[in-house]
């Protein structure tokens, strides 16, 4: 039995509400944005250090997905980094000089499971 795409997208949101709950904690060396148009696509989330704020250079996009089971809960993280790279999400960073990297999650979930993958872009290398 196949779920629907409208159940997992229902699925995904909880967990995506859940990252909004656990990431506002940051807020004040981070701007931290949901749902934001990037690339040819919309990041799930996007970590941003605030240039006069915080020390930290690194930007992260968070890339979340359902695993229709635990077996599969790596693939489906691997699809979420994927799909940062395919749709050029860092295309909105590369325009705030003052970051030097981004961290890309490609996040999955199944029930209380968890998978993350990550990748590490540098950006804006030349001073």
């Amino acid at each position: 039995m196949h779920e629907a795409a409208e159940e997992i997208e229902l699925k995904e949101s909880h967990y995506h509400f859940l990252m909004i709950g656990l990431l506002n904690g940051i807020m004040a060396g981070y701007d931290v944005t949901h749902e934001i148009e990037s690339g040819r696509g919309y990041v799930d989330t996007m970590i941003m250090p605030r240039a006069l704020f915080c020390k930290s250079t690194q930007a992260i996009l968070l890339e979340y997905k359902y695993a229709k089971e635990a077996k599969t809960l790596q693939q489906e993280a691997k699809k979420g980094l994927a799909q940062i790279k395919k749709k050029n999400y860092v295309a909105i960073i590369e325009k705030e000089k003052h970051v030097k990297s981004v961290l890309q999650l490609g996040i999955a979930f199944y029930e209380k499971d968890v998978a993350v993958v990550h990748e590490i872009k540098p950006i804006n290398t030349q001073s």
